[in-house]
């Protein structure tokens, strides 16, 4: 890596104004402020880690959780010290139990700018969000050993592959760009689970939703601030889901969109990841659904296909944000259990919502009756937006050109929602 330590904090810090925490041998901690948010930062050098570096690590995660600030760590790192023995191995295992014991109380921002293997891929990849820059690299088992018995992959432990196998969020072309993108995170995600969040200066989106052209990039950029949408994970999946951090009225939101074809399992784990991240902070989730439903294939069941499904619907259960569903296009079958857990539900005008195809419940309701429905008449009359509102499923109405001052109404309904769980552990969905 190319950049500094000094540099990439220079960079990161408003105006150079930060406080050093310490510098020890492979790493060093900073303290200051981002577009007005305060934030720790850790930054690796390039060197091997020894105990006390996993020490100093531990230190200031345990610090960052008591004060109540995110913490963004630069990953750049040849490894573990081989030499300091079983120690070595105990620290740095101390330094992952730690990223777990605060994952949910801080925002925890990995950004990989170097060399990221192994023990610290692992840690980069467990927290809340990875972003990478190109000239990364990331991977448990080095390429080159992995090549030594066959196992030959094209960009193996390059950023591109990263983000394919939906490890890195985002990756962006340059370091400069790559921490730019670090500072868009903080400003859109809380300092911690208690805070409520920043309210930022806004402009409305450019253009409404168009169900005509629909396009789930389109559609999510139609609910979200002009130039305020960060979307995550784009390269994962086959691109049937869009997930993005956003602000609606200059509040922080998460926005689903799904495409206007099958949810495939990896969306479906994309989304879930997604969701089960707001929650952790209490960031309301906005999901605009227009699909065919889930995969209808045998091959994807028994690739995995029911247990992401079931881990996408327990997770919209078990989230206490505030949740907000819009019907938007086609919502038919089990997609509906799987997404539409939600505290408000909008009917936009065109939806066609039920629990089978139109022309399927036709032929099951109506076979061969001589006063049968056409199925465009079946969904007009029992399908429609204005059938969801009359059947209590649906509590508010948008055409495509009213769902922004639609949603802005129901989030302003919803945002100050208090949930208490029941009492447990946790829940045991299908991870």
């Amino acid at each position: 890596m190319e950049v500094s330590q000094k540099e990439i904090f220079a960079l990161f810090y408003e105006q150079n104004d930060y406080t050093q925490v310490f510098v020890s041998h492979a790493v060093e901690a900073a303290y200051g402020e981002v577009r007005g948010k305060k934030v720790y930062a850790l930054c690796q050098n390039g060197e091997a880690f020894s105990p006390s570096d996993c020490k100093q690590m531990i230190g200031l995660l345990k610090l960052a959780a008591q004060t109540g600030h995110p913490v963004v760590t630069f990953y750049h790192s040849s490894g573990a010290k081989v030499e300091e023995g079983l120690e070595i191995l105990q620290q740095t295992a101390q330094v992952t139990q730690t990223i777990g014991e605060i994952s949910g109380v801080v925002p925890q921002i990995a950004v990989v700018l170097g060399v990221c293997g192994a023990t610290a891929a692992m840690q980069s990849a467990c927290a809340d969000l990875c972003i990478m820059a190109k000239q990364g690299q990331m991977f448990l088992t080095p390429p080159f050993v992995s090549a030594t018995s066959g196992a030959v992959l094209e960009g193996a432990g390059s950023a591109d592959f990263a983000q394919k196998a939906g490890v890195a969020a985002a990756i962006y072309d340059t370091v400069e760009q790559t921490i730019a993108a670090a500072c868009d995170l903080v400003m859109l995600l809380p300092s911690n689970n208690l805070d409520g969040g920043t309210v930022l200066e806004f402009s409305p989106p450019e253009k409404p939703l168009n169900m005509q052209d629909y396009c789930r990039i389109r559609a999510g950029a139609s609910l979200i601030d002009h130039n305020r949408d960060f979307e995550l994970y784009p390269q994962y999946g086959t691109k049937n889901s869009y997930t993005a951090l956003g602000t609606i009225c200059g509040v922080t939101v998460g926005v689903v969109a799904t495409s206007d074809r099958y949810l495939e399992p990896q969306s479906a784990e994309k989304i879930a990841r997604f969701v089960r991240l707001c929650d952790s902070y209490s960031i309301p989730v906005l999901t605009l659904i227009h699909t065919n439903g889930f995969v209808k294939d045998s091959a994807e069941d028994l690739a995995g296909g029911i247990r992401q499904a079931a881990r996408l619907a327990a997770t919209y259960a078990d989230a206490t944000t505030p949740k907000i569903a819009i019907l938007a296009g086609k919502v038919i079958g089990s997609i509906y259990g799987a997404l539409c857990c939600a505290d408000l539900t909008i009917a936009v005008e065109g939806c066609v919502v039920a629990p089978l195809e139109p022309q399927a419940a036709v032929e099951v309701l109506y076979h061969q009756q001589a006063n049968s429905p056409t199925p465009e008449e079946y969904a007009a009359n029992e399908c429609s937006a204005q059938a969801a509102l009359q059947a209590g499923i649906a509590q508010l109405y948008a055409t495509s050109e009213t769902l922004r001052s639609v949603a802005e109404q129901a989030l302003e309904m919803v945002l100050n929602k208090r949930a208490k769980r029941m009492n447990k552990k946790h829940g045991n969905m299908a991870l």
